[in-house]
């Protein structure tokens, strides 16, 4: 099989990874268009894999270690608390541990194929992906911002949850964390096109988030965008700070002038929901349910802090123990991991993410590419704070994307 053909098997994984199925409240198995195709895709690469017998060219040393360590220390993880399960509990809670453990798992699937995409088609593979995701991002923020403009003159639409901006998701605020990892590869498609980041498909993007009314977003945002600043005047790139801070005030004001003239025109006030949502944050804050449920599973691993108290169980035991009324997730994937698999389990998931960014950072000077890969990289680290991330597949794609460039380096 020609290197050419890895690189364009995987476009409708790309392609079709943020459209998610629309399901109702009682489902809790979140499904993406691209796991019709992950089977079929996964057969493709195990053969061509085998084909090859891993040939020394196809291999570097990074992959044999890191990625094939992290795949197997989180495996060893969910084995080890499904074993618990097993031992302490009935088969319908061994069930929803197994069911927990099988998104966790596809999710590692999808880290793997593109590692192995990566890996053996390098920069063929690289350009299609950022290419397909840059468009496929532009795409579904249009629809996003169209859907929000429908709503706000009385049209209900899907790309739409009433007055904030859900795209192809069935969340405003995970859209959102797709639009944080869209902003660095659109600029990194930009900068290897046209050496620049700035771009009208960007400022879709930069729309698209604010149409989300996600206050976690507009905070991540503002927090990523002043690391990375600091991460310049740490480097000495002063220029490239001014610059930087030069083109996004022009884009700002870009934005806030187009949004007048619209809301002039239609005589309609799109954001003003927005705007509300964001400005009300220190009181519903105060009322926040996901407070309760991070205090929750604080206590929850305390209790058992080496393993956790099993996966999936998170809800039932903070019920159970009188921590929480509430029969909804922690809202923080690292919360999660630490009440449900313990402190082996949170170092098992963070443990590559973190040496991702930190080679990052230590490879930013001069490099357009790590700068915007820290930015984003840096956003869905504040996003994890608030929201369940752990099976969020185009996270995991990300990281892939974040191990390759890496290696560049």
């Amino acid at each position: 099989m020609k290197q050419l053909n890895i690189s364009k098997i995987c476009i409708p994984l790309t392609i079709f990874l943020p459209v998610m199925l629309k399901q109702s409240e009682s489902v809790t198995f979140n499904i993406s268009i691209s796991d019709a195709f992950l089977p079929i895709v996964l057969l493709i690469l195990i053969t061509h894999s085998i084909k090859t017998s891993m040939k020394q060219e196809y291999s570097y040393r990074i992959t044999k270690n890191d990625s094939v360590f992290y795949v197997m220390a989180i495996c060893i993880v969910l084995s080890l608390s499904l074993v618990k399960l097993s031992f302490l509990y009935d088969i319908p809670n061994i069930s929803l541990g197994i069911k927990d453990s099988i998104k966790i798992f596809i999710n590692i699937v999808y880290f793997s194929i593109y590692l192995y995409g990566f890996k053996v088609s390098k920069e063929d593979f690289e350009r299609l992906f950022i290419k397909t995701w840059s468009y496929t991002s532009v795409i579904i923020s249009i629809l996003a911002i169209v859907g929000v403009g429908l709503f706000s003159i009385g049209i209900e639409n899907p790309w739409s949850y009433y007055y904030r901006a859900v795209g192809t998701f069935n969340d405003p605020n995970l859209f959102a964390a797709y639009l944080f990892i869209s902003v660095s590869i659109t600029s990194i498609y930009n900068y290897k096109t046209k050496k620049t980041i700035f771009g009208i498909n960007l400022v879709i993007n930069l729309i698209a988030i604010l149409f989300t009314s996600s206050r976690g977003a507009i905070i991540s945002a503002a927090v990523s965008i002043l690391f990375v600043l600091l991460i310049l005047l740490i480097n000495g790139e002063l220029k490239k700070i001014s610059s930087t801070l030069f083109k996004a005030i022009a884009v700002i004001a870009l934005l806030i002038a187009g949004y007048i003239f619209i809301s002039r025109i239609l005589d309609i006030n799109i954001l003003s929901n927005t705007f509300d949502r964001l400005l009300t944050m220190n009181n519903t804050i105060k009322e926040d349910s996901r407070i309760t449920q991070w205090i929750s599973g604080l206590k929850i691993w305390y209790g058992s802090p080496i393993l956790g108290v099993g996966i999936s169980r998170f809800v039932d035991s903070g019920i159970i123990m009188g921590f929480t009324k509430y029969r909804i997730l922690a809202h923080n994937t690292y919360i999660t991991f630490l009440s449900e698999l313990g402190i082996v389990g949170l170092i098992a998931f963070l443990w590559l993410p973190i040496k991702l960014f930190v080679n990052l950072i230590k490879n930013s000077k001069n490099s357009v590419e790590n700068q915007v890969l820290i930015f984003s990289m840096m956003g869905i680290a504040i996003s994890c704070m608030s929201l369940n991330l752990e099976n969020f597949r185009c996270m995991w794609v990300f990281w892939a994307y974040c191990y390759y460039c890496i290696k560049l380096n």
